[in-house]
């Protein structure tokens, strides 16, 4: 346990070593200090206990949130004092600015962003550079600035609360004196499920959609789109959650489904479907007779269009019914783990073809992942 050496001065009161905070504050040498003569023990045993309280607490605060020794050892030759007790406030009263990551493609692991306090280096280390605390790899995210924290990510928490980075590739200095480090006290996440296809519009059969693509965040995850299909009613159903904790999630849109039309002797046609809205819109508009259905705005999780229908002579004919949009999450994570295994929801690129006079449907639109970390 991290040890404070910095206690309060005249911590219990007798009765007669102290004077009440009124007397305190209506003693005329409050504002002017002792003055010649004999001093009052009393007197200055309230001024050194309000100073000294303060001082305790604000190092056991910087203590118990840094895991870092607060030592009264300016005479020793292991620690340069003042200056390492104000490395030690700084930890931990820096206001440190939120780390954002929005993954919009693939999976993997999303390591922890950690914060290391060091001491300026010769060389900075830049983006993409590598350190190992002895246990971990760290990769550095964002280019060392002096005075400021160094951002890495690492599959793991440190060994030590201080210590030492050594490079293991990129461009730093060999060694890295870190001080202090802080992690992410919270983090939201923001999952988006990919979008289902929609459907070909025709006068024969044509081909239905494709179901949306899940994305996930270790247990959580965003359900894909259903596939729209050549029938009236065959709008894809929005993408379902599987989530528990803090935050909310709701179901993706439906995708509208297409139109049947039969008027012997006249040409007609038919507009598609429009794919389902996910969290903050974005289905594809159905395709207009004879027209593709639109693909789903880029990375929003929507359905595809249906795709229209056209033929000559009155022929009947079936627009697309449109792809569902993938379900949406909004998870908020105290005390984070250091790792956790990511998928982002590819686009739905398969998609209904269309027959005749038909057009095909839209693709589906990928689902998307962005990660807030923060440290206040």
């Amino acid at each position: 346990m991290p040890t404070n050496n910095f206690v309060p001065f005249c911590n219990e009161n007798t009765g007669t070593n102290l004077p009440t905070q009124n007397a305190y504050i209506a003693d005329p040498n409050l504002p002017i200090g002792n003055q010649p003569g004999i001093a009052s023990s009393a007197f200055n045993n309230k001024a050194l206990r309000q100073g000294t309280t303060i001082a305790a607490v604000l190092a056991q605060y910087v203590s118990d949130t840094q895991a870092i020794d607060m030592l009264d050892n300016q005479n020793t030759a292991d620690h340069a004092n003042p200056p390492a007790l104000l490395k030690g406030l700084e930890a931990a009263l820096r206001r440190l600015t939120p780390v954002i990551t929005d993954y919009t493609s693939g999976s993997g692991n999303h390591n922890l962003s950690y914060k290391f306090f060091i001491t300026n280096p010769s060389v900075a280390p830049t983006a993409g550079a590598t350190y190992s605390d002895g246990t971990t790899t760290y990769t550095v995210k964002t280019t060392y600035v002096n005075n400021t924290e160094l951002h890495a990510t690492g599959g793991t928490a440190p060994a030590v609360t201080a210590g030492t980075l050594t490079k293991t590739g990129g461009t730093g200095d060999a060694t890295l004196t870190f001080y202090a480090y802080r992690r992410p006290l919270t983090m939201k996440v923001k999952i988006w499920g990919g979008g289902g296809s929609g459907a070909g519009g025709g006068v024969a059969t044509p081909g239905n959609g494709t179901a949306g693509n899940a994305s996930t965040w270790g247990s959580l995850s965003a359900g894909g789109g259903a596939a729209g299909t050549w029938s009236v009613s065959g709008g894809g159903a929005g993408g379902t959650n599987t989530f528990s904790g803090n935050g909310f999630e709701t179901p993706g849109g439906a995708g509208q489904g297409g139109c049947y039309i039969n008027n012997a002797g006249v040409d007609i046609g038919g507009a598609g479907g429009r794919g389902g809205d996910s969290f903050g819109g974005g289905g594809g508009p159905g395709g207009s007779v004879s027209s593709a259905g639109q693909n789903g705005r880029a990375n929003s999780g929507a359905g595809g269009g249906g795709g229209g229908a056209y033929s000559s002579g009155g022929t009947p004919v079936k627009s697309g019914g449109a792809g569902g949009a993938g379900g949406y999450i909004e998870a908020d994570i105290s005390n984070p783990s250091s790792q956790y295994a990511y998928a982002v929801g590819a686009a739905q690129t398969s998609v209904g073809s269309g027959t005749g006079g038909g057009a095909n449907g839209g693709q589906g639109a990928a689902g998307r992942i962005i990660v807030y970390e923060s440290y206040q």
